[in-house]
C-alpha cells in the first residue's frame, strides 16, 4: 500500500539523513525523484506523491493534500498509480509542508542547492 511504503521510505531517511557522514564527495551524489499526479493533463494536473531515493541509500515517499482550488481529478491516473483522492485528504501533507519536506531532505534552500 502507499501508505506503508511511504512509513518505510520515511524510516530509511530518518535513519540515513543526506549529511550523513557516508557521503563521499570524489562519487557523484545521484538523486532520482519520482511524481505522481493527479492527471495526464499537464495544464490541470498537480503532484499527489512525491518519493525520491539517493546513492546514498537515503529515501522519502510523502502524499500530498490537494489544495482547495486543486480539483481536476483523472480516473485512468488514479488507475495508473493507484492512488485514490481519499487517502490524500486523510493523510496526505499540506502543499507547503510537502515542499518544505522535500527541499530539507534535498538540502535546498529557496530552489538552490545548499552548498557545504
Amino acid at each position: 500500500s502507499t501508505q506503508s511504503r511511504s512509513s518505510a521510505a520515511s524510516d530509511v531517511y530518518k535513519r540515513q539523513p543526506r549529511n550523513s557522514p557516508k557521503y563521499n564527495r570524489e562519487r557523484p551524489l545521484v538523486t532520482f525523484i519520482d511524481v505522481e499526479e493527479s492527471g495526464l493533463d499537464m495544464q490541470q494536473s498537480y503532484p499527489i506523491e512525491i518519493a525520491w531515493v539517493d546513492s546514498l541509500g537515503s529515501a522519502d515517499s510523502f502524499l500530498i493534500r490537494p489544495s482547495p482550488a486543486w480539483t481536476y481529478w483523472e480516473p485512468k491516473a488514479e488507475t495508473i498509480h493507484g492512488i485514490s483522492r481519499e487517502p490524500l485528504i486523510r493523510a496526505g501533507l499540506s502543499v507547503e509542508q510537502a515542499a518544505e519536506r522535500l527541499s530539507d531532505a534535498l538540502g535546498l534552500e529557496n530552489g538552490v542547492q545548499r552548498r557545504a
